[in-house]
């Protein structure tokens, strides 16, 4: 991945949230969790007395490519986009953007001048524009030419994140005030990638497709189709065969 020019964090193990801090044995609930969870040793094939569960059954499917904590402002600002849209405003018409987001929101992604596409990743500021901005945040959305687009640290710079501690991590509350002194407002109660409100097939089916279009894929439309009948396939050569 480094020699295809892939980037990450120069703390990756040493920082805080860095892989040693995560699984080191500093810290007794993590192998307390993983002897619970991932323990193969009685007849549930876990370690621990209980049955535990599977966590693959508590996942939902990613709507955007950043920080997860990000993504009910995002789901905010796309529904403002569409609002400003719908009542002939236009986003230079922003004035302020003001956000109330669950603690974690700032101190994992907190950045607020990122320079390239990976730091965009880990900034709600950056997020919420192209949400306002452009009405969408897809992987195109974190190039580095967005990222660093006057327009979109135009509406970066006037968007103020701030903590409230009675907001669920799925949930955020977002303000927009326009130069007109007109408020709109939006609160996210559930996060469109929450397992409350997960993505619907069709969003899902974008998702691939704008996925599939990026890798240059051909005929993503077909094996978009086979996917959906995965499990009536007789041979998996035939999804194969489209990759």
């Amino acid at each position: 991945m480094a020699e295809g020019g892939c980037t990450s964090s120069e703390g990756a193990l040493e920082a805080k949230r860095g892989w040693a801090a995560v699984v080191g044995n500093n810290k007794p609930d993590v192998l307390q969790n993983l002897n619970r969870w991932l323990g193969t040793e009685n007849e549930h094939g876990l370690a621990g007395h209980s049955t535990g569960r599977w966590e693959i059954l508590r996942n939902s499917f990613k709507p955007f490519p950043c920080g997860i904590v990000i993504h009910p402002v995002i789901d905010a600002c796309i529904q403002l986009h569409a609002e400003l849209t719908r009542e002939g405003h236009i986003p230079t018409q922003i004035e302020s953007v003001t956000a109330q987001v669950h603690p974690l929101v700032l101190e994992l992604t907190g950045k607020k001048t990122p320079r390239d596409g990976l730091e965009a990743r880990f900034s709600v500021y950056h997020s919420g524009a192209c949400g306002l901005l452009l009405g969408r945040a897809t992987p195109s959305e974190y190039e580095d030419n967005v990222v660093l687009d006057p327009a979109v640290i135009a509406i970066r710079d006037r968007i103020t994140a701030n903590i409230d501690t009675s907001i669920a991590a799925d949930a955020a509350k977002v303000s927009i005030t326009l130069q007109s002194r007109e408020v709109l407002r939006k609160y996210v109660d559930h996060a469109v990638d929450s397992r409350v409100n997960p993505l619907s097939d069709e969003k899902l089916r974008e998702k691939f497709m704008d996925g599939c279009n990026s890798a240059s894929i051909r005929d993503a439309g077909g094996v978009s189709q086979r996917c959906w009948g995965l499990e009536y396939l007789d041979d998996m050569r035939e999804l194969v065969e489209y990759l």
